[in-house]
């Protein structure tokens, strides 16, 4: 742990600045850079013990697909049979009573619900969506999130104090290379 404070309080010799400095919160715009760094390292340490306790996991993109189907699945078969209700009720419209229509508006409001819900499942470019198993689907995940909080804070997505954290947090060995990989672009889309 000595290696994270030291990094992320460091400064730079000529200005005196913190090296990576904390990227002022919208709730404290007016923080001094003293304070905002301490917050920052206060808010990195809450965080990095949240992703521990909730151990998220990577996911592979083949395994999200059949997700996203099932979904989308479900919210076609409520506007069906939304649909169903209010043709049921244009045809007999003396066995309609006034609840079918709110019941069929119903329906479609869950079936944008699942469309919202399924707009929030991983895509490709998720640092948490993996292409390759390699080590621990947790530890990949907590410090890849670990990795993008340290981006957020301190506008550096610091791998080998991410990888430390990560560590710390898990009781496991890691290293920079878990979240260098989650963040690299994927081989069909670099540049030539």
């Amino acid at each position: 742990m000595k290696h994270v404070w030291t990094t992320l309080r460091s400064r730079d010799r000529k200005t005196g600045s913190f090296r990576y400095p904390a990227r002022l919160p919208a709730s404290a715009p007016c923080l001094a850079p003293e304070a905002a760094q301490d917050d920052a390292l206060a808010r990195t340490l809450y965080f990095v013990y949240r992703s521990a306790t909730d151990q998220r996991r990577v996911s592979k993109a083949d395994d999200l697909a059949p997700l996203i189907a099932a979904r989308l699945a479900k919210a076609q078969a409520l506007r069906d049979v939304a649909a169903e209700l209010r043709s049921a009720v244009r045809l007999r419209p003396d066995l309609a009573i006034p609840q079918h229509s709110a019941d069929a508006e119903a329906l479609e409001r869950v079936a944008a619900w699942h469309d919202r819900q399924t707009a929030t499942i991983r895509g490709p470019a998720d640092p948490l969506t993996i292409t390759n198993d390699r080590g621990d689907p947790v530890v990949r995940a907590v410090q890849a999130d670990i990795a993008g909080q340290l981006y957020d804070l301190f506008g550096d997505r610091l791998d080998g104090t991410a990888a430390t954290l990560a560590a710390v947090a898990l009781g496991v060995t890691t290293s920079p290379r878990v979240s260098r990989s989650a963040f690299s672009r994927p081989k069909g889309a670099r540049k030539s």
